[in-house]
């Protein structure tokens, strides 16, 4: 169901999937939230990011209402492996009220045509809440990025 990643010399392969496991809402809507197998398991190992090679500081922001993926099992399996090489815990910042993480202030995008299941697939419910949380979501984002790359703490004003 995924794609390969490739990394100067290394190929990671796709996470396998199990189609039996798609959901149907009453409109026909495709929920894929557990179609992707485990990465922990048998040969989806072979699909774990070696997150643990890396000497930076992970931020992951977790939508709760994402129906597209499993984001906060695989922030938390990223932390525990992280933490298991010796790495410092993450920072994982889960929201209740957030679907599937778009770019900020973008509107939610409750449905959209997923190239590769080939049809509707649910990301998130409710555009209000899922909005205001975006919000959030964008100024701890710039807070992470100004203490860790800046060396600084604060957050820049949008400007829209």
């Amino acid at each position: 169901m995924g794609r390969i990643l490739h990394s100067k010399d290394e190929t990671l392969s796709s996470v396998g999937c199990q189609q039996k496991r798609i959901k149907v809402t009453k409109d026909g809507i495709e929920v894929i939230a557990d179609v992707l197998c485990s990465p922990l398991e048998g040969p989806d190992q072979k699909s774990f990011i070696p997150v643990e090679r890396s000497d930076t500081t992970f931020l992951f922001l977790v939508g709760q209402d994402d129906h597209n993926c499993k984001s906060e099992f695989y922030a938390n399996e990223a932390s525990k492996h992280l933490q298991a090489h010796g790495k410092k815990k993450p920072q994982i910042i889960c929201s209740p009220e957030m679907g599937h993480i778009e770019p900020p202030y973008f509107p939610l995008c409750q449905v959209t045509l997923h190239p590769l299941v080939g049809g509707p697939v649910i990301y998130g419910r409710e555009p209000r809440t899922h909005a205001m949380a975006q919000v959030d979501a964008w100024k701890q984002l710039q807070t992470f990025f100004q203490e860790h790359v800046c060396g600084q703490a604060g957050t820049i004003p949008a400007k829209l």
